[in-house]
C-alpha cells in the first residue's frame, strides 16, 4: 500500500507501507540516470535516529575529490566512471537496480568528519550502490547519515538545491499523524 506525505523535495518519492502490523514504513525515490530511472528505499523505522537528504551528483563528485582518500576504497575519490565499473563488486550493484521499483536498493549511509569546506567524505556503507549511481550520471541521490551536523555538512557542500534535510524519526511521526486511521491497533 502506498501513500504520500509532501516533504520539501523537488524529486520523484513515494511511501510504502503495510497495512498491518509491522508497518514496515519504507520512503522509495526514483532516480532518473542515463540508462533509465532506478529505485532507491529507506526503511524508516530501521534508520529511526538518522537523517535523510539528498546529494546533487555533481556538487558531490567535486566535494569527494577534495576529501582524502579514506584508504578502504583506493583513489575512489578522484575516480571516473572506467574506474568505478572495475569495483569488484559493481555488477551487484548492477543487478540490484535492475530489479526496478519491486525492490528498491537501500539508500547509501555516509558520514563527513571536519567541517565544510575542509571535510572528508567516507562510506559507512554503500559505496558501490554510489559509485554506480555516479557512473551512470544519476541526477541525484538520496543518502542517510548518523547526525544533524553531518547532514548540514553535506547539505552545504553537495546538497541539492530547494531539497531539506529530514530526521527519519520526524518523517515517521508525520506519516503517522497522516494516516494513523489506516492502521489496525495493535493489541496490547
Amino acid at each position: 500500500m502506498e501513500n504520500k506525505i509532501m516533504l520539501e523535495w523537488n524529486v520523484d518519492y513515494h511511501f510504502q507501507f503495510n497495512p498491518f502490523y509491522p508497518v514496515d514504513l519504507r520512503l522509495v525515490f526514483a532516480i532518473p540516470t542515463n540508462q533509465k530511472t532506478v529505485y532507491m528505499s529507506l526503511d524508516i523505522e530501521e534508520k529511526f535516529t538518522t537523517f535523510v537528504l539528498l546529494l546533487d551528483t555533481q556538487k558531490f563528485i567535486r566535494a569527494w575529490r577534495v576529501s582524502q582518500d579514506d584508504g578502504y576504497f583506493k583513489g575512489y575519490n578522484t575516480g571516473d566512471p572506467e574506474l568505478w565499473r572495475k569495483d569488484r563488486k559493481f555488477h551487484y550493484a548492477e543487478q540490484g537496480f535492475s530489479l526496478g521499483l519491486a525492490n528498491p536498493v537501500p539508500l547509501a549511509d555516509i558520514s563527513a568528519t571536519g567541517r565544510f569546506p575542509n571535510c572528508n567524505i567516507s562510506f559507512v556503507n554503500g559505496v558501490t550502490r554510489t559509485i554506480w549511481l555516479l557512473a551512470n550520471q544519476a541526477e541525484y541521490f538520496p543518502v542517510s547519515v548518523r547526525n544533524l551536523d553531518e547532514a548540514y555538512t553535506f547539505q552545504q557542500i553537495a546538497g541539492r538545491e530547494n531539497c531539506a534535510v529530514y530526521p527519519c524519526e520526524g518523517i515517521y511521526h508525520a506519516w503517522f499523524q497522516q494516516h494513523q486511521h489506516l492502521l489496525p491497533t495493535i493489541p496490547e
